[in-house]
């Protein structure tokens, strides 16, 4: 029989309830897999309701990624998980549809813990989606994830560009939208849901997920719903409420063509995310040798 996506309610107790840990160096790979998940047209409908976007024909680029998020709190909750799943730093994302997914028809899905490495600002590693369907490839993701022990990595950009003119187009980021788009991707972090929630942890005001301003931007610039990537890099946190701005332009034929981007907050001296929007499926390289991993 079929075995669908975790409950979430009972793993919750694995993220915040201290507990020993194996090292970071001899942990062994975590896997968890669900059989037979639907990509549930509702869910669709609440997540373009929350990062914009028209209904397609299609699943949208960033979606399966908020389909998968049981498995990946199961994965970090899981007692052979080496890291304080509180604390974790989302630094690089780099997702890939590998052809057009019908709303409606369900699919197999596996997250697994890769590559733990130490790097100048603390403990990094990826976390690893694959979604298939017939035993076929049709999406995956490659997070790169950091826990911060301290110190500055100085690391490289991994093929991301850095994007400071082109087109601008207006990026209001609401109040309540991280508690929105953490209902619907089942990530309630405190440091999202509200600004009193997000004090003690040293924000003045809750902050958005880094993979809401991804949706957003793929719904301003267009989902290519074909065979399409986007590749990022966070920076900084950004607030919520705020005025934020994506700056996007062409990028070189040379290399895959699409879209450079970057989103600027009302005052920031550095972006707060810098990416790419490619309408093809671009090779594993850009993150999987990217090893030290700069400050957030």
């Amino acid at each position: 029989m079929a075995q669908g996506l975790p409950a979430v309610l009972p793993l919750l107790p694995g993220l915040v309830l201290p507990r020993r840990r194996p090292s970071w160096q001899q942990a062994p790979p975590v896997v968890v897999r669900a059989e037979g998940v639907r990509l549930d047209p509702s869910h669709l409908e609440r997540f373009l309701g929350v990062v914009g976007g028209i209904d397609p024909p299609a699943v949208a680029l960033t979606f399966p990624y908020v389909v998968a998020a049981p498995l990946h709190v199961a994965v970090v909750s899981h007692p052979d998980f080496p890291l304080p799943p509180l604390g974790l730093v989302h630094v690089r994302e780099r997702i890939r549809r590998w052809r057009t997914l019908a709303v409606g028809t369900r699919v197999d899905l596996e997250a697994r813990t890769e590559a733990f490495r130490e790097v100048p600002s603390g403990v990094a590693f990826d976390l690893v989606t694959t979604m298939t369907q017939d035993g076929q490839r049709v999406w995956d993701s490659r997070t790169q994830a950091l826990w911060r022990t301290g110190g500055t990595g100085r690391g490289g950009q991994a093929g991301v560009p850095a994007v400071a003119t082109g087109a601008v187009l207006p990026l209001p980021v609401p109040r309540g939208a991280g508690r929105s788009y953490g209902l619907v991707a089942g990530n309630l972090d405190p440091i999202h849901v509200s600004r009193w929630t997000a004090m003690p942890f040293g924000f003045s005001r809750a902050v958005v997920h880094g993979m809401w301003t991804v949706g957003r931007c793929v719904a301003e610039l267009g989902d290519p719903l074909g065979p399409a990537s986007v590749l990022v890099r966070f920076r900084t946190p950004l607030p919520a409420p705020s005025q934020a701005r994506l700056v996007a332009r062409p990028g070189p034929p040379h290399d895959g063509g699409g879209l450079e981007l970057a989103v600027w907050g009302a005052g920031h001296r550095r972006p707060v995310l810098e990416g790419r929007l490619v309408p093809a499926v671009v090779g594993d390289d850009d993150l999987r040798h990217a090893v030290a991993v700069e400050e957030a």
